[in-house]
C-alpha cells in the first residue's frame, strides 16, 4: 500500500495547502502582534545650576583638590547626604553627578 492509496491524491494536496496556509498565517500573526517598543520619554538636558555646582565642590572638595575621581560608593553616599540635608544633588542620577565631577576635574 502506497501513500497515494492511503490518503488519495486530491486529499494529500489539500492537506499540504492547508498546512502551508497555516504556517503562513502564523508568521503573519507573529508580525502583527509584535509591536515596536516605545522609548521612555526623555526630559532632555538639564543645565547645572550654580547651587548644584557649589554643593558638588563642597561635597567633593578633597577629591577636586587631589584631582581624583571619587568612587561610585562615595558619590552615592554624597547623594544620600544631599537628600538628608535638603541639598539639590539628590535630584541628579549617579552617572550625571560622576560626569559633572569629571568635567570639574578637567576644568582645574
Amino acid at each position: 500500500m502506497n501513500l497515494d492509496d492511503a490518503f488519495g491524491d486530491s486529499n494529500m494536496g489539500e492537506t499540504l495547502d492547508v498546512a502551508e496556509n497555516f504556517f503562513q498565517n502564523e508568521e503573519k500573526d507573529e508580525k502583527k502582534s509584535s509591536k515596536p517598543k516605545r522609548k521612555a520619554p526623555c526630559d532632555g538636558r538639564v543645565p547645572w545650576t550654580q547651587e548644584e555646582e557649589e554643593e558638588l565642590s563642597v561635597l567633593f572638595r578633597e577629591h577636586l583638590k587631589v584631582g581624583r575621581l571619587p568612587s561610585p560608593e562615595k558619590i552615592s553616599m554624597a547623594i544620600k547626604y544631599s537628600k538628608q540635608s535638603s541639598g539639590v544633588i539628590h535630584k541628579r542620577s549617579l552617572s550625571s553627578v560622576k560626569n559633572k565631577v569629571i568635567r570639574m576635574l578637567r576644568k582645574k
